[in-house]
């Protein structure tokens, strides 16, 4: 049974996380627990390498475990590759960067509605680091990185349904517009 709570500081290794999501989670994780949980997990290269598949034009989610309250994904980005303008609906994210460098650009709606958003700010996260975001965030992951691969474990609860996820455009003409398909997504075991 998963209590609230108990993962503060615990040390986790992928597959403990895994099987936790997989069996051992009765409820969501909340912002903590999220951030927790990422910043004490004791991965190795070993643990996502078969996870990491790069796809031409868009980078690819991986699911690595996924319940009723969360999911565990492995995302490769290939050299420029991006996210569109992005929130997550009802769904807290913790991203962990475990190669490369991930570019953070937020941003914020122009008006609830509507679809648009304007650029206010942009942070650089190398290896090990982990990023934030919840329901009211809106952002755009980037490999800015012209020659390596960057790659994030993403976890999310609930798990982010991709019809659900909000896209937006920018209002300034810098950044690029998206289709419906944006990346490729395995849905795991």
């Amino acid at each position: 049974m998963f209590e609230r709570g108990s993962v503060k500081n615990n040390i986790y290794t992928f597959a403990a996380l895994r099987h936790l999501i997989l069996s051992g989670l009765d409820r969501q994780l909340t912002s903590d627990d999220i951030e927790n949980i990422l910043l004490n997990i004791a991965i190795r290269r070993t643990d996502y390498l078969q996870y990491v598949v790069g796809a031409p034009g868009s980078y690819f989610r991986n699911s690595v475990a996924r319940s009723e309250f969360a999911e565990l994904l492995v995302l490769t980005w290939l050299p420029g590759q991006q996210s569109p303008i992005h929130g997550h609906a009802a769904s807290n994210c913790g991203v962990r960067v475990l190669e490369g460098y991930l570019t953070e650009a937020l941003y914020r709606a122009v008006e609830a509605g509507r679809g648009d958003a304007y650029k206010v700010g942009e942070s650089v996260w190398q290896p090990g680091l982990v990023v934030f975001s919840n329901h009211g965030t809106i952002h755009k992951i980037t490999n800015e990185d012209r020659e390596e691969r960057l790659v994030t474990l993403h976890l999310y609860s609930p798990p982010l349904e991709q019809e659900e996820m909000k896209i937006y455009s920018a209002v300034t003409s810098r950044d690029i517009s998206w289709s419906a398909k944006t990346f490729w997504y395995n849905p795991g075991p």
